[in-house]
């Protein structure tokens, strides 16, 4: 009966237990790095996902005409930590913004489910069946026109439990902007290349629509910003990246397995976060066992 919460993934994250014998951890973005500190004493390498996206052309990008509805299209599962719920009340908040665009939520869902049925609700209480359409599992042979279809992607997440995004990427890639918010991998990308709104609620989500249809003659630009972005995350480069830390891994051992045991010395002594011989340890560690280049 729905996914569970932000607050809940927040109070038990698991990587902790996930890398707990792993000699070296790589990571997709910085909220993961950040989630593994005080759980885990080896070594973080921070990279990019990569995309091959790019590097074929992007269906042509459409010029809204004056008058017509803004294209908006969620891809994929439908479920609760994708936020369509958030994007629908935001619509039913405001019946003008609702008026200007066309949001089609394409991908297979339960309509019978708690969250199925909560979203035929909000489309039938609110009156946006000429705004809001489910159309259910797209097949092989429409995706690529559904996908190109889109003036604008909508990719809001929360929780975010993944560390990067390949359908970020994919959208990305086609050069139109893409809606996101401020958690995880979608924090991290750049301002200027997408549309983020503030918080997951209908208000905020609701003000970045607004201001992104303001400025309608913008979404273009911001979409071959977007693909640009893209085009640096490159195969080769992660392949480069995974190489250097493959070739650290034997060397850090001796500092994964000092930090671990005085970790374990630390428990022992009944030591807490927070306590002045904590911040010693971890001093003298950073000092003598740190690995160099960390990336």
């Amino acid at each position: 009966n729905g996914y569970p919460s932000q607050d809940d993934t927040d109070r038990y994250p698991l990587l902790g237990e996930a890398v707990r014998a792993a000699l070296t951890v790589v990571v997709h973005c910085e909220a993961q790095r950040e989630r593994l500190a005080g759980e885990w004493g080896g070594p973080v390498s921070r990279l990019w996902l990569p995309t091959v996206d790019t590097r074929v052309p992007a269906a042509p990008v459409r010029v809204v005409p004056p008058g017509e509805r803004v294209r908006m299209l969620s891809l994929g599962w439908v479920g609760e930590p994708k936020q369509i719920h958030t994007v629908i009340e935001a619509l039913a908040l405001d019946p003008d913004l609702a008026r200007r665009v066309e949001y089609r939520i394409a991908g297979p869902i339960d309509l019978r489910s708690h969250y199925g049925r909560r979203l035929t609700d909000l489309i039938v209480q609110n009156r946006l069946e000429q705004c809001v359409t489910l159309t259910g599992w797209v097949s092989a042979e429409e995706l690529s026109d559904t996908f190109d279809w889109a003036d604008l992607h909508v990719n809001l997440r929360n929780p975010c439990t993944e560390g990067g995004s390949l359908s970020l990427l994919q959208q990305m890639a086609s050069a139109r902007p893409v809606l996101v918010g401020d958690r995880g991998i979608f924090a991290e990308v750049p301002g200027d290349a997408a549309i983020r709104a503030a918080a997951f609620t209908p208000q905020a989500v609701g003000d970045a629509l607004r201001d992104a249809l303001a400025h309608v003659e913008d979404l273009p630009r911001v979409g071959a910003r977007g693909r640009a972005w893209a085009a640096t995350q490159t195969v080769e480069r992660y392949a480069a990246d995974i190489v250097q830390v493959a070739r650290r891994a034997p060397g850090e051992r001796v500092a994964a397995q000092t930090a671990s045991r005085v970790n374990g010395a630390l428990d022992g002594l009944g030591a807490t976060r927070g306590l002045d011989v904590c911040a010693t340890a971890a001093a003298q560690l950073e000092r003598f066992v740190r690995p160099p280049g960390d990336a």
